[in-house]
């Protein structure tokens, strides 16, 4: 109803008829032209300052009279000033002005006298969409108070860039699964309040080295990474129902390759926002009056850009009249179409309020305790523990000291710690803009360092920007802790924390970018993440039937929720002497087909377009096989294990002459120019057995493409992968994902100094290698081609294999940095022939439907993983937020040993943990 009111008195200007280009110009008169001058009056915002003189409030006030402006953002001045002008300024506007404000934190941003919430880095640090909602709905509320309609939030770039000198803390975080489920909670918290929310800066400001204050940043990415990092939380933002977005000042190339700002960019605007995003909110430019924008263009000529672009409102126009008279010589010019005016006139209407109700001038201040219960609230969410060697964080008191220039001593302890006590060293660094770097002093590096010499171990708590500590060995510092900000709120957070005895203290956070450092696995307990606190008793019951049994000699168990470890820890021994340590490594067989050859696969199908990896065919990767059966074969269904490949080939066999014996041309026991693969100790391979192994898999004739679970496809993507790459698989995923995660899952555990003796032994082989196999692959085939195989190869502890399960149950990113896409990950999560009876998805297994099957049957249908012939299991449950890894060498002595098998040890404690989920 309201929106047949606003256009009564301009009905006589939407009944003109639609004027084509040609006649624009001829045609318009001047009431034609003073009817074009109030529709493009009301795409008009202009900055308006509360704490203003009187020439500034009366120049407001003649060009809302004279209806040259529809809005205003409110910049800087008080709360209540801001109130009175609006409601002044409402009532001598002939339609309802639209009133906005930059308000990502709080309008304490423009206004003074207020306080403000957590940074949005801080809110993304604690994962936590409830939070979110609460920090929309409290922004809002706010805004109402003070006569806003519209405010520019949420910030939905990814920060993937650590040296962006403008974005920073303003963003949620560098992931898209994390900036989405934040950013769509922050939005429904806004529409509960009735107050419009803004997605900035399209299409993505996050990876930026410049400020667009300043200059003009260059996005120069390609297309398929712009969709799949950049892009994304927009489209998630308008699927959410965003009801603006805000147009930045950048150059992207690869979506407008004239190098046009954003802003008044055609292609940009009106293709990939409004068309192929379908988004039918307002868009807004960035504010007109930056510099990023002004260096080549006139006053006038940059507002008529910005509207031919697409944009329905310019925002901090300068001068509404010389804008409103160069847009009008555009339609006389034929750039704009009367018809296009029209359109953003009524879109623009369509989104403004009554005229009774514009002002919010009846609504009474807010409720100031609910930001500060939300502040409190989203600090201590945010707590995340980095590192803690040795379990400092587990002592029952802490000597505080506070360093840093925004340190308030008298939150330290008096005197000196107590001979041994922690000491915890506060660093509160300046946190009056999310820009602040927070570096620590050497004098703070100093003091440490002196502590730690007297043998007390000190725990850093980083009180401002995480980045602060980019640059350091974090592990100089016995444990370290990241509060984000140094705020009221953040100090309580921090003393209540540590005031805690060690069984209730906890770390919810989790760092939502990525800072190029690493951090342990934040503990709680199983009451904690909502696990019944008899889970371990009863998963100990199962691990020691087991063992009585001589299922395996030992193993590791390693059971993490929403994020958080619960369970890490070590049965049973290595090989019947030593005591296993959760720190030993095992040979973790066929998992290493997902955590090895799948992501870097995942990573190459989406730098594809058009369908990805998974529209190609064998011979479209290795050229060798043109011609071929197998290269016929298409990658999706290799994948999926429905390809025809046979289920595996004993390569080893060809090694033996016919009374077991090594064959010489294949096996030797020393090293030499034409044996110089390791296959174990003293047991070296020829040169050419992995090129043999390629051939024979070459000349396969198919079988029936039904589901038959093979190796024999991993051996053609590892040669299609070292290929690509020009290195090893090994050195592939070391560098792509292993290194930067800081993880210390390996290929060749013995030539990357790994201690034999902390390695689990595997099978006694007295038919191929004649040996106890340990530091060495088990796999016979793996063997052959060195150790590094695309089937089997990798050693590790329970606790890293768990790590790249919840990297994969987190959407692809750990520690911010987003190492593949959601997207990705579902459709090789997926299953993809179910209805032809394969569970199976692209490479990861999946839970069967009933009958035998990899687990307890009892889990999700979205839950993945996969198990190894070794012993070994991990799987991931989306629906209950779990990872659990189990790590054994069952084969060892014998690998003919299937117990663990038939006593069910892996999928009963499965079972355990799907039964002690209480919510």
């Amino acid at each position: 109803m309201h929106q047949a009111f606003l256009f009564r008195r301009l009905l006589p200007l939407i009944a003109l008829p639609l004027l084509s280009a040609t006649q624009d110009h001829s045609l318009v008169d001047s009431a034609a032209d003073a009817h074009l001058r109030a529709m493009f009056g009301q795409c008009i915002m202009v900055a308006a300052y509360s704490n203003g003189d009187a020439a500034h409030m009366d120049q407001l006030a003649d060009w809302t009279r004279n209806g040259l402006v529809g809005g205003m953002i409110w910049m800087q001045g008080g709360p209540e000033r801001q109130r009175q002008a609006i409601n002044r300024l409402q009532k001598l506007a002939e339609q309802p002005l639209l009133m906005a404000q930059d308000a990502e934190w709080g309008a304490a941003m423009r206004l003074d006298s207020l306080s403000r919430l957590p940074w949005p880095l801080t809110l993304g640090a604690t994962h936590d969409s409830a939070l979110a909602w609460r920090y929309g709905q409290a922004l809002g509320a706010e805004s109402k108070s003070l006569g806003i309609h519209v405010n520019f939030s949420p910030v939905v770039d990814l920060n993937t860039n650590p040296n962006n000198p403008i974005i920073g803390q303003r963003a949620i975080g560098s992931n898209t699964k994390l900036v989405n489920a934040m950013s769509s909670a922050m939005i429904a918290g806004f529409h509960s309040e009735a107050v419009m929310a803004c997605a900035k800066h399209f299409p993505g400001h996050g990876d930026s080295d410049s400020d667009s204050h300043k200059g003009l940043p260059r996005i120069a990415h390609d297309l398929n990474r712009l969709k799949a990092l950049e892009l994304n939380p927009f489209a998630h933002a308008v699927k959410a129902g965003v009801d603006a977005v805000m147009v930045a000042h950048l150059a992207v190339p690869a979506m407008d390759s004239t190098g046009t700002a954003a802003s008044i960019s055609k292609p940009i605007v009106s293709y990939w926002l409004r068309d192929s995003l379908g988004f039918e909110g307002l868009i807004f430019t960035d504010a007109m009056n930056m510099k990023g924008l002004t260096q080549d263009l006139s006053p006038g000529e940059l507002e008529a850009q910005a509207f031919i672009a697409g944009n329905d409102i310019l925002l901090f126009v300068a001068d509404p009249q010389a804008a409103i008279d160069a847009l009008v010589e555009a339609v006389h010019e034929g750039r704009i179409s009367f018809s296009e005016v029209t359109e953003r006139f009524q879109r623009v209407m369509a989104h403004k309020p009554p005229k009774h109700d514009a002002s919010h001038a009846g609504m009474p201040p807010m409720d100031r305790k609910l930001m500060d219960n939300l502040s409190l609230a989203i600090a201590q969410g945010a707590l995340t523990l980095m590192h803690d060697d040795g379990g400092i964080m587990e002592q029952s008191t802490y000597h505080v000291i506070t360093m840093g220039n925004r340190a308030v001593a008298s939150l330290a302890d008096p005197g000196e710690p107590a001979d041994g006590q922690a000491v915890a060293l506060l660093h509160m660094a300046d946190s009056k803009n999310p820009w602040q770097q927070a570096k620590l002093s050497a004098d703070l590096l100093t003091a440490s360092e002196a502590f730690q010499a007297a043998g007390h171990p000190v725990v850093l708590v980083q009180m401002g920007n995480p980045y602060g500590l980019r640059s350091l060995d974090l592990h100089r510092f016995d444990a370290v802790v990241l509060a984000y900000e140094n705020t009221t709120f953040t100090r309580q957070a921090v003393l209540d924390m540590l005031e805690l005895s060690p069984d209730q203290r906890t770390f919810p956070g989790r760092v939502p970018v990525n800072l190029g450092i690493h951090s342990t696995w934040s503990k709680a307990s199983l009451s904690q993440m909502g696990l019944a606190e008899n889970t371990l008793d009863r998963v100990n019951d199962i691990v020691m039937e087991g063992l009585n049994a001589g299922a395996y000699p030992g193993c590791q168990i390693f059971l993490a929720r929403h994020g958080k470890q619960v369970i890490n820890q070590a049965w049973g021994s290595l090989d019947g002497k030593l005591p296993t340590q959760v720190d030993d490594l095992y040979d973790v067989a066929s998992l290493t087909k997902i955590l090895a050859t799948v992501p870097l696969l995942m990573q190459d199908h989406q730098t594809r377009g058009d369908g990805g990896l998974l529209t190609l065919t064998m011979e479209d990767l290795l050229p060798h096989l043109l011609g071929t059966a197998v290269g016929e074969l298409s990658v999706k269904d290799v994948l999926a294990h429905q390809s025809g490949l046979p289920a595996w080939i004993p390569f080893f066999q060809d090694g033996l002459d016919s009374n077991g014996e090594w064959k010489a041309n294949y096996l030797q026991s020393e090293r030499s120019d034409s044996h110089p693969i390791q296959v174990a100790q003293h047991v070296y391979a020829g040169r050419h057995w992995p090129d043999s192994i390629q051939e024979q898999i070459a000349s396969l004739t198919m079988l029936s493409q039904t589901y038959r679970y093979s190796d024999l496809g991993y051996y053609l993507f590892q040669r299609y992968l070292e290929s690509k790459h020009g290195m090893g698989l090994d050195a592939i995923i070391a560098s792509a994902w292993f290194e930067p995660m800081g993880i210390g899952m390996t290929y060749l555990p013995l030539d990357h100094g790994v201690d034999l003796m902390t390695i689990a032994p595997t099978e006694h082989d007295e038919l191929f290698r004649k040996q106890v196999i340990r530091g060495t692959v088990h796999d016979p085939g793996a063997a052959i081609m060195g150790g590094v195989g695309g089937h089997a190869g990798l050693f590790a502890k329970a606790s890293d294999v768990a790590r790249m399960m919840q990297l994969y149950l987190d959407g692809g990113s750990y520690m911010g940095q987003s190492y593949v896409d959601e997207a990705t990950l579902k459709a090789f999560t997926a299953c993809v022939a179910c209805e032809d009876g394969n569970r199976r998805g692209l490479g990861f297994d999946r839970p069967q439907e009933d009958g035998p099957g990899p687990t307890c049957g009892c889990v999700s249908p979205l839950s993945f993983g996969h198990t190894g012939f070794t012993g070994t299991f991990a799987w991931a449950d989306p629906e209950t937020g779990t990872v659990l890894v189990f790590l054994s060498n069952r084969v060892y002595p014998d690998a003919d040993n299937w117990k663990i098998s038939h006593m069910d040890i892996r999928t009963r404690i499965q079972e355990v943990v799907q039964q002690s989920v209480l919510n």
